[in-house]
């Protein structure tokens, strides 16, 4: 088949009217240019390959949502330097920007207009939210994760917390610019990653987990190894040429992405997260046969604490705690914490050496020692 020599940039700007807008008016009101519009937006729409159908059908389903938010808070969406955007019962707009923290803006979203975009996001996904299910836990069509909170649980306000995928990778650097990462820790620990350690990212919620993830992985640009990245939601960005990027569904498991990825010849495998024991089993089985330089997120407040997370982890499927492939397959453990003004920092990157049976915790060495 000859391949279309158009692009979905060069339709949109061509047209300047979109389909919904002539379709949104009244017959008496429709022209022949409208109809010579319609007839050859559909004529090059049924062209189109199938990807570039399904790009557009985004596009336009998120012009329909976003055309809720309104100009302000499309521009935070945009703006690269911001991570989570969130509405509290006020009405007033607060965001999560890299290296400012959290503050609240001068953005006010009414609570009908709220409402409506909440509705519009679940009917894009086949879900509901009513008075009887009022949470609703989803994806944008361009990705973000966002949480709804409707009806009386909130006292009539809508509540909602967006967290954007990054767009852009804040590098290693940028931690030592802003005093968030000392220049000997950064090259200690980018030596690491070269080296092929497993890395194990721990801190509490919103404390830039997978923000400093993506500032590990992007020292692996330029590697020759075959990279496998398994989320439940899309965050990690890898701009390896060779990798493969997995992603849950409603019918596929983290546990089901991580037992097909031992038979994809991978050599490095990046997980967002492990929640579960089978989760954490499986990323270790993996970690311990070969696989290196691996990433991994979890929810604790310190290197020992995160192990010990893992443990409570393994616990949950077996009855005999899981030490020495904990300590096999864990090289190093960063962790990140936030400030009193939210602004994250690094607090501490230590290197696993064994375990400590006597006292039952994790012999831990700091990586500049």
């Amino acid at each position: 088949m000859e391949a279309i020599k158009i692009s979905i940039e060069e339709i949109e700007e061509k047209n300047k009217k979109t389909k919904m807008e002539v379709l949104e008016k009244s017959p008496d009101d429709i022209g022949l240019e409208d109809l010579s519009y319609i007839t050859t937006y559909d004529s090059i729409f049924s062209k189109l390959p199938y990807r570039y159908k399904q790009i557009i059908k985004v596009r336009e389903d998120s012009e329909v949502i976003f055309s809720q938010f309104g100009k302000d808070i499309m521009t935070l969406l945009r703006d690269k330097n911001i991570n989570e955007i969130n509405l509290n019962q006020d009405g007033f707009i607060r965001v999560d920007m890299f290296g400012k923290g959290k503050f609240k803006t001068d953005i006010i979203l009414e609570a009908d207009k709220a409402e409506n975009m909440i509705k519009l996001i679940a009917d894009y996904n086949h879900a509901i939210i009513s008075e009887e299910a009022p949470i609703l836990s989803t994806n944008l069509p361009t990705g973000e994760r966002i949480e709804c909170l409707i009806g009386d649980i909130v006292k009539g306000q809508p509540v909602f917390s967006l967290r954007k995928r990054p767009s852009r990778i804040f590098p290693l650097t940028d931690y030592v610019n802003t005093g968030k990462l000392s220049e000997t820790y950064k090259k200690k620990l980018v030596e690491e990653i070269h080296n092929g350690a497993n890395i194990l990212i721990a801190g509490g919620v919103g404390t830039g987990k997978t923000t400093l993830a993506n500032a590990c992985i992007n020292e692996l640009k330029g590697t020759k190894k075959r990279i496998i990245i398994i989320e439940d939601t899309p965050e990690i960005i890898c701009d390896c040429d060779n990798k493969v990027e997995l992603t849950t569904s409603k019918y596929v498991k983290l546990s089901d992405l991580l037992k097909t990825s031992m038979r994809l010849d991978g050599d490095t495998v990046i997980v967002g997260e492990s929640r579960t024991g089978e989760e954490v089993d499986i990323l270790l089985k993996i970690w311990n046969s070969g696989s290196k330089g691996g990433f991994n997120t979890i929810h604790a407040d310190d290197s020992q604490s995160a192990l010990k997370k893992m443990e409570q982890y393994m616990l949950s499927i077996t009855s005999v705690p899981q030490i020495e492939e904990i300590v096999q397959a864990v090289n190093i453990v960063i962790t990140v914490k936030k400030k009193m003004d939210s602004s994250n920092y690094v607090s501490e990157i230590m290197r696993v050496k064994g375990y400590d049976y006597k006292n039952k915790k994790y012999i831990l060495e700091n990586l500049i020692d």
